[in-house]
């Protein structure tokens, strides 16, 4: 830290950490803000403390670590049950951030705050009420959650009122959709960041005049402007897509969105990248440029620019001929780690589809494992080739029971002609083998038989390996 820092009082040093904290400042630099908050709090400033708490929770000025914010929020909290640092443990403890779960807890810091007359505390509540039903489907956790975004909406806080818009817009949660009422909400919060940004975005909810929206992108421009706000020209970012009343104009889209993405918005450098890739809103398709904004998002842990990835060397792939193998495996990766991040089982499939396709044997492993999840979700794509590499992919993955198992879900899954072939080849290849089952020349031949009557051609070739005796069909192996 700079020599010139040490004289200064508590109050000075907070005062001048501001100022490195502001993006719009020429003097924006939060890690030297944060140097000057820890001194600060090392002379004992609790406001210091809370906002070194802020720093290592949203990762600005210090690495972003959630248990090292909750202890500093409970030092805070404990000598001063201070609102901020009650609804920061809140959420950490209501969403399982940096530890597990524990709503009662969660409940318990929000509930003091909200009696404390903070009200954001109702949102905060609402918000970690409504993911816990989503998860377990629980309805009276529901009706819990939408009862305290009334009550934040009933006291003005500003997210509560923008969240219940929400869930009028979209017909979330049991609510009947209604844009009007949504948009009356929406207005009524216009100056708080994240309503204005979906006012802009959402055209207005289609509701407000000429007048109003342009007044609203004037609002949001300048707002963007002087607070630094990253959400904001997200959202004039996707207003210049042409979905909005404005003309479309891809160089202002981008020209946004860069802005946005320069102050740390994770989410713009997916929307650059998929418009890229796709020639979607105006933009020019460039798989070059799609790729370099897609891996800085899925660098910043975007599940969805992991998928696109997958999307873009997939397609890229086929798109020459033969097919470009590195291409193939790269998209394999990215899918794959798609559903690591995400749990998602259409990442799995896709995984398992490339995976396929490879036919390099050192993958089928991970290939079997991404059909297996398919599979157990009902993705009836899955079933075949699962039930094949469980057959001829190698020692690492034959298993007949799993054959067996996905070849009976295929069956019941199709009347195309084409796949029931493929159905009765591979069950006459397990007859033939004897895996999991007896070996037996006459089942294994009516079964190639079945499939050579479908068009199999490997059908075709397996009836050369037999031949008719007095007693029946026998190998000629």
């Amino acid at each position: 830290m700079n020599e010139s820092y040490q004289a200064i009082d508590t109050q000075q040093l907070l005062e001048e950490s501001e100022r490195f904290f502001d993006r719009t400042s020429t003097d924006y630099d939060p890690s030297s803000g944060a140097d000057l908050l820890q001194k600060a709090a090392h002379q004992g400033s609790l406001t210091a403390l809370e906002k070194i708490a802020d720093c290592f929770y949203y990762g600005i000025g210090r690495p972003e670590n959630d248990e090292v914010a909750r202890n500093l929020y409970e030092q805070v909290y404990a000598a001063t049950e201070s609102n901020q640092s009650a609804c920061q443990l809140g959420k950490i403890y209501g969403f399982g951030w940096g530890i597990s779960p524990d709503f009662e807890k969660a409940k318990d810091f929000l509930v003091k705050a909200w009696k404390n007359e903070c009200f954001a505390a109702a949102g905060i509540l609402g918000d970690i009420c409504l993911h816990i039903a989503e998860q377990t489907n629980d309805i009276e956790r529901m009706t819990e959650g939408m009862r305290w975004v009334q009550r934040g909406v009933l006291r003005g806080d500003e997210y509560s009122t923008y969240r219940m818009a929400i869930c009028y817009a979209m017909s979330l949660y049991g609510i009947q959709e209604n844009k009007k009422r949504a948009y009356d909400l929406l207005m009524r919060v216009c100056d708080y960041p994240r309503a204005l940004a979906y006012l802009v975005s959402s055209n207005g909810l289609g509701i407000s005049d000429d007048v109003t929206y342009a007044e609203l992108i004037e609002k949001a421009t300048a707002l963007a402007e002087a607070k630094g706000e990253a959400s904001l020209y997200r959202a004039l970012g996707r207003a210049y897509e042409g979905e909005t009343r404005l003309k479309q104009s891809y160089e202002q889209s981008l020209d946004w969105y860069k802005k946005a993405w320069e102050l740390g918005d994770k989410d713009t450098a997916f929307n650059i990248g998929v418009n890229y890739a796709h020639g979607w809103c105006g933009y020019p398709t460039d798989y070059v440029e799609a790729e370099a904004w897609l891996l800085k998002s899925a660098e910043q842990g975007s599940e969805a620019a992991m998928a696109s990835l997958g999307d873009l060397y997939k397609t890229s792939a086929h798109n020459s001929y033969p097919a470009d193998m590195n291409g193939l495996r790269a998209a394999f990766e990215w899918y794959e780690k798609a559903y690591e991040s995400s749990g998602k089982t259409w990442d799995a499939f896709n995984a398992g589809e490339i995976g396929v396709e490879l036919e390099d044997p050192s993958l089928y492993p991970r290939v079997v494992r991404c059909l297996k999840i398919a599979a157990e979700n009902d993705i009836q794509w899955a079933y075949l080739p699962l039930a094949r590499l469980s057959i001829e992919g190698g020692p690492d993955v034959f298993d007949p029971s799993l054959a067996w198992e996905t070849l009976k879900k295929a069956n019941l899954n199709t009347d195309s002609q084409i796949e029931q072939g493929k159905i009765d080849y591979l069950t006459g290849c397990l007859y033939e083998m004897g895996a999991g089952v007896e070996a037996n020349a006459e089942k294994a031949v009516s079964s190639y038989l079945s499939a050579s009557a479908k068009g199999n051609a490997q059908a075709k070739e397996a009836l050369t390996r037999f031949k008719k005796t007095a007693f029946g069909w026998k190998s000629c192996k």
